[in-house]
């Protein structure tokens, strides 16, 4: 596409530039819980797990593939949705997706960022998976992020939870328990609102238990067993005025 040179002014020029930009960027367009699920199914290594069940028809729809009925969102495999109103569980719908439990199902390499944008997504359980990346920078405050409570990452290989300090502060509850972590994320210690966190098993850990812990004021459960935490235990725990009797600490 050429842009003409006649210009009667800089101001003329500027809005034309910004129009062609516009024009060749196209609108943002939102979308939808079912697309977002079908792009998690493919980058998750979709075709390779356990269960499958409505996953894998509307990805293959998504594909122009014609595969006949397509289950309903809320039917498929490890998804569950409420009704807002009466708060009973629905199947018969594609919208309102609350809870994703897909523990044990085979999931591989990296999550679609764009799963924390589900606008009713509650609980998300991806425990005792392959999982890489949980890219956690898709995590956004605010109307345009889900309102997580519960987040279970555990059983897998990720080595970083960048984007984490960004979880709404609905967030109460986080399980990062065996993983590939070398060191700790200090992300989690903006989660001024968490009230539990389970990060056992992880035994690339090494040095002093971070004192950023006692800035964690909301605690109820803290749960860091089996960790390469060496050192004392630091004063600043004393802080944590609410943390349960049954949080644990193990030094190896």
């Amino acid at each position: 596409m050429m842009v003409s040179h006649n210009r009667t002014s800089s101001g003329s020029v500027v809005v034309f530039v910004a129009v062609l930009v516009a024009l060749q960027l196209g609108p943002s367009v939102a979308l939808s819980e079912k697309e977002i699920l079908v792009r998690l199914y493919n980058s998750a290594g979709g075709k390779r797990w356990a269960n499958k069940y409505g996953w894998e028809e509307a990805a293959a729809e998504s594909d122009g593939k014609s595969i006949g009925k397509v289950p309903k969102v809320c039917s498929w495999y490890g998804v569950r949705c409420l009704d807002e109103d009466s708060g009973d569980v629905i199947t018969k719908s594609e919208t309102g997706v609350t809870e994703l439990n897909l523990s044990g199902n085979q999931l591989s390499g990296e999550i679609f960022k764009h799963l924390y944008d589900m606008p009713s997504l509650k609980v998300v359980d991806l425990k005792n998976n392959q999982i890489t990346d949980a890219r956690l920078d898709g995590i956004s405050e605010g109307d345009d992020g889900a309102p997580l409570e519960k987040l279970i990452l555990s059983e897998n290989q990720l080595t970083s939870l960048s984007g984490i300090e960004n979880a709404p502060s609905t967030l109460e509850e986080l399980h990062v328990n065996e993983n590939d972590f070398t060191k700790f994320p200090h992300e989690v210690f903006k989660l001024h609102k968490l009230k539990t966190l389970m990060f056992t098993h992880n035994d690339g850990i090494s040095g002093p238990l971070p004192t950023q812990f006692g800035e964690m004021k909301n605690l109820r459960k803290l749960l860091l067993w089996y960790n390469g935490f060496t050192g004392t235990i630091p004063t600043e725990l004393g802080n944590l005025k609410k943390l349960e009797v049954s949080a644990g600490i193990h030094w190896k």
